[in-house]
């Protein structure tokens, strides 16, 4: 039995239109559906209604754009659950398929005609006075930087048990090469083909000339301290989840063991995505 959980962004599928619709073409070649409690009573099908949207399922379909990719890459990882991106937005850089696409690809899932990428995540945890208080997982990026407030943070770096420099800066990058082509871009990071397996540490806005992008090996870990008074300062999980932290608080971020898993109908070609998707929009 072929089954399958729809996670789908309100913002992008306003009546969940393309929902229903990818729901029946599901349910019409025999496949088990499942979606959340907010979904089900909005398209009035509760018996499809689930709290198990992750594990013990062939396929987990994200219905929105790389942001709803990105959450829901970050909920399925512990779970090992593959990811096919439909893309509903305008970037669609991860994402796997069009809605135009939706009858291709559930043959093909139903086929078992598809393979499955793996990328790299990050695991960040949040020390405080020698404390691991909390600790998130990414796929794109782990990012230290300034608050509300427009003063600068200076950060202390260290790369193991190694300290490497000093910064003032707007913030830090640490990012997968998933990441690469997202926020550590604009702030000057190089491309990496994502099937690559290593970590960018990227400052934002430094105020420094000697101050670059770093390219480390995947088992290092990388900690970063914000040095001072400064109580302002956040932690970001792929640029959608934000806490803040404290002076002296220490940000350690490594390879995680969780790897998300994208579902590829089609072989996957990064550098015509890269020429199509980045450039198209320079």
């Amino acid at each position: 039995m072929i089954s399958v959980s729809i996670i789908a962004n309100h913002k992008k599928d306003h009546q969940y239109d393309t929902t229903k619709l990818l729901i029946q073409k599901l349910m019409a070649h025999g496949v088990q559906v499942r979606i959340d409690q907010e979904i089900a009573d909005s398209i009035r099908m509760p018996q499809l209604a689930s709290d198990k949207l992750f594990d013990d399922l062939t396929a987990v379909i994200s219905l929105g754009g790389d942001g709803t990719l990105l959450g829901v890459a970050r909920d399925a990882a512990a779970f090992g659950t593959p990811i096919l991106g439909v893309n509903l937005g305008n970037l669609g850089f991860m994402t796997e398929i069009e809605t135009t696409e939706i009858d291709a690809a559930i043959e093909k899932l139903i086929s078992g005609d598809f393979t499955l990428e793996p990328r790299m995540m990050l695991k960040a945890e949040l020390i405080r006075e020698g404390k691991c208080i909390q600790s998130y997982t990414a796929l794109n990026d782990i990012g230290v930087s300034r608050g509300a407030l427009s003063r600068i943070v200076n950060f202390r770096i260290a790369i193991g048990d190694k300290f490497v420099d000093d910064y003032a800066a707007d913030g830090l990058l640490v990012s997968t090469p998933t990441g690469s082509t997202a926020y550590s871009l604009s702030a000057g990071g190089p491309i990496v083909d994502p099937s690559m397996q290593l970590i960018l540490v990227t400052p934002i806005c430094p105020h420094s000339l000697h101050a670059r992008a770093m390219v480390l090996p995947p088992q290092e870990a990388i900690s970063v301290i914000i040095e001072g008074s400064y109580h302002d300062a956040m932690l970001t999980v792929d640029g959608q989840l934000g806490f803040h932290i404290q002076a002296d608080d220490i940000v350690k971020v490594q390879k995680s063991p969780e790897v998300t898993h994208l579902v590829r109908i089609y072989p996957y070609d990064f550098y015509t995505i890269l020429r199509n998707k980045i450039k198209s929009k320079g």
